[in-house]
């Protein structure tokens, strides 16, 4: 049963790691950062100082990383829950 658990933890890391990097992406995307990397690439003075305070792109990934860790933890949660059912009815849990 120990290795079940075991799963179910990886698994609710892997989902937090996947949907942390989707939403990051997502907040960089949407919040432009396509500006200073066209800056820089153009041989302009990037300025990224002006950039984080436009974006508030701090504040949005730490939102992201709020979000994506409570997903991750109802999932581990339901996937426990599951696991205390199984071993209440005597039954294996379904892979």
């Amino acid at each position: 049963m120990k290795t079940t658990e075991n799963a179910s933890v990886k698994d609710a890391a892997v989902y937090f790691f996947t949907l942390l990097v989707v939403l990051v992406l997502l907040n960089l995307l949407m919040g432009g950062i396509h500006r200073p990397v066209l800056q820089y690439f153009r041989g302009e003075a990037v300025d990224f100082g002006t950039y984080w305070q436009e974006a508030r792109l701090s504040t949005r990934l730490l939102l992201a990383f709020i979000i994506a860790l409570l997903f991750a933890l109802n999932r581990y949660r339901k996937a426990k829950k599951g696991l205390a059912k199984d071993q209440n009815t005597g039954t294996k849990p379904a892979d």
